[in-house]
């Protein structure tokens, strides 16, 4: 099988093991990102082909073995060097974050501890859609039934499949692998927008623009808009539109800033931190059941 080493350039402090243990925990993705001895291994898509990438920590950055069955040329290196980043955070400059956390009293003991965690996404924006579009109004399990009959039919090697692959495919093909007509009607027109956008804008354009655009999909509201943002684009809105207010976080919330927190009172405390607000929302929400060795 062709493979190829490529690194990835990280932005310090940069701790790989917190990533790994954030990734440990993190059920959407649980069973399709493998992690052993301080490596993770997960594979995408480019064009339908499979590319797998093992991740481990090197001096300078990241080292990543890349192996496909096709022949991987410069366009695909460079695209995964890229994914591969996006998706770990590794560039983020967390300075300013922590700049701010230093300001807060409460908050300063989490960020000291979690120091180098980056910001872990989806392994795309559209993936990311397509959980929180799955994911509404069914439990767990079912929405990783439905994700799982996905990948089987429609993706490769255990990837999730691009949008191109879902907007090529009918409603009916995808309605067989959910079971739930307003669920497959809901990723299919995610899959109709992603295939058409240019994900560079996504991370880059005002993030109201992209708000706006992520709400004109089929089915997709303040949660979805909210989730994509913030799990598939690293991005938040100011609060508290741009909180995750699930019932998860709030309690984590809660065993930082006390029991009797409100969601008034947390979002006073979240407005400092600006652009930096989904950084916030993930040490909250890692300080759970991440825990530095």
């Amino acid at each position: 099988m062709p493979s190829r080493e490529i690194s990835v350039a990280v932005t310090e402090p940069f701790d790989f093991d917190l990533t790994l243990q954030f990734l440990e925990g993190f059920s959407p993705t649980k069973g399709e990102i493998a992690i052993d001895a301080g490596s993770l291994e997960k594979t995408w898509l480019r064009d339908g082909v499979p590319i797998t990438a093992k991740v481990r920590r090197a001096e300078g950055g990241l080292a990543c073995a890349l192996s496909s069955p096709r022949r991987i040329d410069e366009d695909a290196a460079r695209a995964m060097a890229e994914r591969v980043s996006f998706f770990l955070g590794a560039r983020d400059d967390v300075s300013a974050f922590y700049a701010i956390a230093a300001r807060d009293d409460a908050f300063a003991p989490v960020a000291a501890r979690l120091r180098g965690l980056h910001h872990a996404k989806f392994p795309t924006p559209f993936e990311a859609a397509c959980w929180a579009l799955l994911n509404q109004r069914v439990g767990l399990p079912r929405a990783r039934e439905m994700k799982s009959a996905l990948v089987a039919r429609f993706g490769a090697a255990g990837a999730f499949p691009e949008a191109a692959t879902l907007a090529r495919a009918t409603e009916s093909a995808i309605r067989a692998c959910v079971g739930v007509d307003r669920k497959a009607r809901a990723v299919w027109s995610a899959a109709q927008a992603f295939a058409k956008v240019d994900e560079k804008w996504l991370q880059t354009a005002p993030i109201g623009e992209v708000d706006a655009w992520v709400r004109r999909i089929w089915g997709a509201g303040d949660f979805t808009a909210a989730f994509v943002l913030f799990r598939g684009l690293g991005r938040a809105l100011p609060p508290p539109a741009g909180l995750p207010w699930s019932p998860a976080f709030v309690l984590a919330a809660k065993k930082t800033y006390g029991p009797k927190a409100t969601r008034a009172s947390l979002a006073k405390r979240a407005a400092p931190y600006g652009e930096w607000l989904g950084y916030w929302s993930l040490y909250l929400w890692a300080s759970t059941f991440v825990h530095p060795r």
